[in-house]
């Protein structure tokens, strides 16, 4: 399972006009990674993702949106690429 990180990657816009910084991400079919603590809320942009967070799972696909939690909230967040295809999604901070 890789570690998607924020560190070096440019800000790409913001989400929900909350000021948050957002960053876009790209998986292969079938790859699994660990989001950063600190990204509260994603966005898929393209494809259909499997998100593990807080106790539940969830299944996302291109338009939907969640929240992940609040900073205080340390739970590991989990998101993985469905159906042999690339996941693009926006993560903000």
């Amino acid at each position: 399972m890789g570690v998607i990180t924020t560190k070096g990657i440019g800000e790409r816009n913001r989400m929900k006009n909350t000021g948050n910084r957002a960053f876009q991400f790209r998986l292969a079919a079938g790859e699994v990674c660990r989001l950063p603590r600190s990204i509260r809320e994603i966005r898929i942009v393209a494809g259909q993702a499997w998100v593990t967070y807080g106790g539940k799972d969830v299944i996302l696909n291109a338009g939907d949106s969640t929240q992940l939690g609040r900073k205080e909230d340390q739970s590991l967040a989990v998101i993985s690429a469905l159906k042999h295809a690339p996941l693009v999604f926006d993560a903000a901070a």
